[in-house]
């Protein structure tokens, strides 16, 4: 199999150590993912009653909580061995979800098995992604 680095590749390599260039990615998927978060978190805690203020506050906690979580986790990935990164993806995944899930006022088992199955599948997901797109450490040297 051969590995290639990419013009990106190469921008980060010239960097000093621990400082990475950002991306739009960066930021654009824990706001997406935060504003999303809050409204459905919101809408779900509303249940059909009117918009009172409560509502409003619980959505935009909900939603920045997600989007500061995401954003760290975000950043430090690239830190974490493969492995460790595919599992942390996939807890956030299910905890995020399992809370979701949670407001509609589901059983209990019911919650705790939908995450867990999230969970899964998103770190079986995310390995499978970086295990295919990495370039390993040891093969590094031949570039």
């Amino acid at each position: 199999m051969t590995y290639a680095i990419t013009a990106r590749d190469n921008r980060a390599a010239v960097l000093p150590r621990g400082i990475r260039p950002r991306s739009t990615g960066a930021w654009s998927l824990p706001l997406t993912l935060g504003i999303a978060y809050g409204f459905w978190s919101s809408m779900i805690e509303r249940d059909a009653g009117p918009i009172t203020t409560g509502n409003v506050l619980f959505g935009v906690f909900n939603g920045l909580a997600v989007a500061l979580l995401c954003y760290a986790l975000h950043q430090a990935s690239p830190l974490l061995p493969r492995e460790l990164r595919a599992f942390s993806w996939g807890a956030f995944a299910g905890i995020t979800f399992g809370w979701i899930y949670s407001l509609t006022d589901a059983p209990h088992i019911r919650t705790v098995i939908i995450s867990i199955l999230t969970a899964a599948g998103t770190m079986a997901m995310t390995y499978y992604w970086y295990h295919v797109t990495e370039v390993p450490p040891e093969r590094l040297d031949h570039f």
